[in-house]
């Protein structure tokens, strides 16, 4: 599967910036996985900071309004400039061009002003110019960032909704790192929100040389299996040593057989601390397991286990499943796709929070509307006689 990949804003210029580095030299035995990836900024400064995608796809927007400096944090200014400037995303869309890629990916931290508010109004235009699948990848704020962040997400969280084909969560929540600089905890969270593609987008792309699955995963099998709000597991762990990437647990590989490894990489990738979103994975409509790794511990038994458990775990019907090789691999890797979610607890706890800071605004509105209306008495009353108490 081929994507085409634009970050919009800081962190999601960041985000996509690291597609570029994992596909031109992580990704490079499976293909061309991200032939376009484009950044789109307020800020000058994000976007020379980037270091994989070319200079001529950064795309600065809003020079005459902002100077170049950010949006500060607004949003409604950020959904403004997005569509004041869409001609010219557009015509570098149209330079690089678009069609042989399987789908768009616009990726944003929706706490911020240019991401939270421009990616929405991007991923509607796309949907109204392009036939490819359009997804989301929202990075929700984590709950130290303020209570702005978190009114942002709300605001932008339910505009991609009504316009995505699908949109994937990532919760800064989760996976923060305690005792780490910023800096060092941001760049964990963005390798963890980026590793898991280079498989799904992988899987259908091996070429004549390659060891063929036993049930291949196609962009199809993908597409199929994305809707409404998704979250991704991951998990991995080396054959020889049982180490776990995400979850710190570890294992004796030696003493499984490739059928019960399979089936435990997967139920590994559904286990708290492995989803980029938590949630309860009974509540998906439609999900997808994939399982990569050397070819001998790929095991048709496991892998169709590991479907049958997640079919027997959500609600919905459509379970896709397939496996990828990866002869040179060390390590068992298992995916899994949630999507069509309907509680996931930090949407939840985002959209909750961002209705009280609402409602608290609007009384202030309010209380400001009266003190207004009184100030239109202002020259019709004869103002008080301090030194008498009466009326002048």
């Amino acid at each position: 599967m081929r994507l085409c990949v634009i970050g919009v804003g800081q962190a999601g210029g960041r985000v996509a910036d690291l597609f570029a580095q994992y596909n031109a030299k992580e990704w490079s035995k499976h293909g061309n996985l991200v032939p376009v990836s484009i950044a789109i900024n307020t800020a000058k400064s994000d976007l020379m900071g980037l270091k994989a995608i070319p200079k001529a796809n950064r795309v600065l927007i809003g020079q005459t309004n902002v100077k170049g400096h950010g949006t500060g944090t607004d949003n409604e200014l950020g959904a403004r400039l997005m569509k004041e400037e869409m001609h010219n995303i557009n015509r570098a869309l149209s330079v690089l061009g678009t069609h042989y890629i399987d789908a768009f990916l616009v990726i944003a931290g929706l706490g911020g002003g240019t991401g939270s508010g421009g990616a929405p109004i991007l991923v509607r235009y796309l949907k109204e110019a392009h036939e490819d699948p359009v997804y989301a990848l929202g990075i929700l704020p984590a709950k130290d960032e303020g209570k702005l962040m978190t009114f942002n997400a709300a605001r932008s969280l339910l505009a991609l909704q009504e316009s995505a084909d699908s949109v994937i969560i990532f919760d800064n929540e989760s996976w923060k790192r305690e005792g780490t600089s910023v800096a060092e905890s941001y760049n964990h969270m963005n390798s963890l929100i980026v590793s898991p593609f280079g498989y799904l987008l992988g899987g259908g792309e091996s070429d004549s040389g390659s060891s063929v699955g036993v049930k291949v995963v196609d962009a199809g099998d993908i597409i199929n299996s994305l809707g409404g709000l998704a979250s991704i597991g991951y998990a991995e762990r080396e054959v020889d040593g049982g180490f776990s990437l995400f979850n710190g647990k570890s294992d004796s590989m030696d003493r499984l057989d490739t059928s019960t490894l399979c089936h435990s990489v997967i139920k590994s990738a559904t286990a708290p601390g492995s989803l980029t979103a938590q949630c309860d994975i009974k509540d998906a409509e439609r999900a997808l397991v994939l399982v990569s790794g050397p070819p001998k511990y790929l095991d048709r038994e496991g892998i169709e286990r590991a479907r049958k458990f997640l079919e027997d775990a959500v609600w919905g019907t459509e379970v896709r499943g397939g496996d990828y090789p990866m002869p040179r691999s060390k390590s068992i890797v298992g995916i899994v796709v949630l999507s069509g979610l309907i509680n996931v607890p930090r949407v939840k706890e985002i959209l909750e929070d961002a209705a009280a800071t609402q409602k608290t605004v609007d009384k202030r509105e309010k209380k400001r509307k009266e003190m207004d209306d009184l100030s239109e008495y202002k020259g019709k009353l004869k103002p008080l006689n301090l030194k008498s108490g009466e009326a002048a």
